[in-house]
């Protein structure tokens, strides 16, 4: 065996580094992806994000962001790379807007923090994370076969 890691551990470290969680806003139910990456990343995935200027953030479309929802999963594609997480529950939209999330680990409180989304939330209109709106999508059935 090399001195390299296999694949299969390379993309499961790379699964550990950055985690893609799906929910809803609970004000408002409308959906968002919240990737976590790495500090040193953050300012690799802020193209085509906006940044929240004196506590209001801009929508505009992400030309480097895609939301595809499949029965059981979604899958943010950002910058050619492709991240997915369990759907939350069954009715988790599939198609509609969709608030993509991109903030540095540890800026957050645990999952189990009631303070997390409202955490999440002064994160974004202080400029601390990225924000975006992307379509989500059907998949593409022909390159699944």
């Amino acid at each position: 065996m090399g001195a390299s890691p296999s694949l299969f551990t390379a993309n499961r470290l790379r699964a550990l580094r950055r985690r893609l969680t799906a929910s809803v806003w609970s004000e408002t139910q409308d959906p968002y992806l919240l990737l976590e990456v790495p500090e040193e990343e953050l300012l690799t995935w802020a193209p085509g994000f906006e940044l929240a200027l004196d506590g209001i953030v801009d929508v505009v479309p992400n030309p480097y962001a895609t939301v595809e929802r499949y029965d059981d999963m979604v899958v943010l594609l950002l910058h050619g790379d492709g991240f997915w997480a369990p759907v939350p529950f069954a009715d988790w939209p599939r198609e509609g807007d969709c608030d993509v999330i991109v903030v540095a680990r540890g800026r957050l409180p645990p999952e189990d923090d009631g303070d997390r989304e409202r955490a999440l939330a002064d994160l974004v209109t202080s400029g601390q994370a990225y924000f975006s709106m992307v379509t989500i999508a059907a998949p593409d059935r022909r390159t699944m076969l």
